[in-house]
Order: C-alpha cells, then structure tokens, then sequence
C-alpha cells in the first residue's frame, strides 16, 4: 500500500473511531441514567418482570426479527439524523438522536436479556463477534486512546466545576 492511500486509510480509520468513542460514550451515559429512571419507578419494574417472562417464553427467531426491526429504525433514524446536520440543521439533528435513543435503548436491552438465545443462530454469533472485533480496534486505536483521556478529563472538570 502506497504512503499515501494508508496515510488516508488512517485518517479515515480515526475519524471513525472518534466518533464512535464520543457516540458510544454518550449512548453508555443515557442508558445508565434511563436505567435508573426506569428501576425507581415502581409501575415500570412490573412492565420489566412481564416484558422479561415474555422474552424468555418467546422463539429465539422472533426474537431477532424483533430485534433486527428495531435495530434497523434506530439505524435509519441515525442516518436521517446525520442527513439533518449535513444540512447544518442542528435542532433536528439533536432532536432525531434524542428519538434515535429508545430503540436504542430498548434493544440494548433486549439484547441484554436474550443474548444467548441470539447468539446461537450461528450466522448472527458471527456478526456479533466481527462488529464486537471491529468495535474493540477502534476502541484501541491510538487516537481514541488520547480521546478517552480527553473525556476522562472533561468528566473530572464537570464533576469538580462550582458556580
């Protein structure tokens, strides 16, 4: 490979990984917190407890039409989102990726709470574990390493921060 076609493939290689870094820190962030939310409140921890009997009870291959429905929604929010701010629509922008975050959310959960059950289709295990593969490089990747350090210390900033 020539100088400058991986000179390329790396600075594309990084622009990805930022922006996966920033993304998965903000999805991690949200989930947590709609966790919590979720948990206090009592009404809602009876809907989990039957959702969860339901996906227990339930065909491993509806499971994953489920969730391939949902993960297809949020991806086309995602999508539709980006569209809003190439258009330099900021408030649409911010406002689809609010939106984008319940399917999110919900097959985040799903996942959580059937993963064995999906990853004994073996086609979707092997996805799973080349987009895990994937995640994980650009994870490690030198810039993403120096982003975390960068948002470790904004974290520690906004923690410590008085008015």
């Amino acid at each position: 490979m020539s100088g400058l076609k991986f000179k390329l493939l790396r600075f594309l290689v990084n622009i990805i990984a930022v922006i996966y870094l920033v993304f998965d820190e903000i999805f991690v962030y949200l989930s947590t917190k709609l966790n919590e939310l979720i948990f206090k409140i009592k009404s809602f921890e009876v809907l989990v407890l039957k959702f969860n009997d339901l996906l227990y009870r339930t065909n491993r291959y509806f499971i994953l039409i489920y969730f391939l429905i949902l993960l297809v929604v949020s991806e086309l929010i995602g999508i539709y989102a980006f569209v809003a701010l190439s258009h330099a629509n900021i408030a649409v922008f911010i406002f689809l990726y609010i939106i984008k975050f319940i399917p999110f959310f919900v097959l985040n959960y799903i996942f959580k709470q059937t993963k064995e059950k999906l990853l004994s289709i073996s086609w979707f295990n092997y996805m799973y574990f080349k987009v895990t593969s994937i995640a994980e490089y650009l994870k490690n990747t030198e810039i993403a390493i120096r982003c975390k350090q960068i948002i470790a210390n904004l974290k520690e900033k906004i923690k410590n921060f008085k008015i």
